[in-house]
């Protein structure tokens, strides 16, 4: 029978905070997965959504990530930017309003996050890689040094209800940042 209280891992941030985006989550990902990378179409459409969704919730990220964790996070929407311009691609020009509740560690919990899946796409084909240009974004392993710290950080954290409510709401809030750049470069990609 498992442990009950607050010695064990479903009281910690790192489960409350795991509970609470999966519905998030998953949409996203599936929305994501829906895009051809083997494109170049698809693949700037990926990297213009994540240039976008991280442009008003990245600088909450690294300053967590140097304050709590004592690491530099990888300036993601820079290498993003680089990889559009070496596509010839300007960056589109997205406002997504950052999230009504800021929490910076849950705030890179998603962005933290975020690298699992990208290391595991880029894995398979994508035009950056086959074009031979890029790909900055996608090849980044630094990022993980980041979720490994965080994650290990999140589970020393057991939030009281209040806390962990707003923890929530400030990773949901992340998530539909995202969503919303992903919905915003939808027309700007159509043919």
């Amino acid at each position: 029978m498992p442990e009950t209280g607050a010695n064990t891992d479903d009281t910690t941030l790192l489960a409350l905070l795991r509970r609470a985006t999966a519905v998030s989550h998953n949409s996203l990902d599936q929305k994501f997965s829906q895009i051809d990378l083997t494109s170049r179409k698809g693949y700037v459409r990926f990297l213009s959504a994540h240039l976008a969704g991280m442009a008003s919730v990245f600088g909450f990220a690294r300053e967590f990530a140097k304050a709590e964790l004592g690491l530099d996070l990888t300036d993601f929407p820079a290498l993003l930017r680089g990889d559009l311009a070496e596509l010839g691609v300007p960056p589109i020009d997205i406002a997504v309003p950052a999230p009504a509740v800021i929490e910076p560690a849950a705030i890179t919990y998603v962005i933290a996050g975020s690298r699992l899946g990208v290391a595991a796409l880029a894995r398979e084909p994508f035009f950056g890689k086959s074009a031979g240009r890029g790909a900055g974004y996608m090849d980044d392993k630094a990022g993980l040094a980041i979720w490994r710290a965080h994650s290990a950080w999140l589970k020393n954290v057991h939030p009281g209800e209040a806390e962990g409510q707003r923890m929530a709401m400030s990773a949901i809030a992340t998530f539909d940042c995202f969503a919303a750049a992903l919905e915003s470069t939808a027309p700007a990609q159509a043919a």
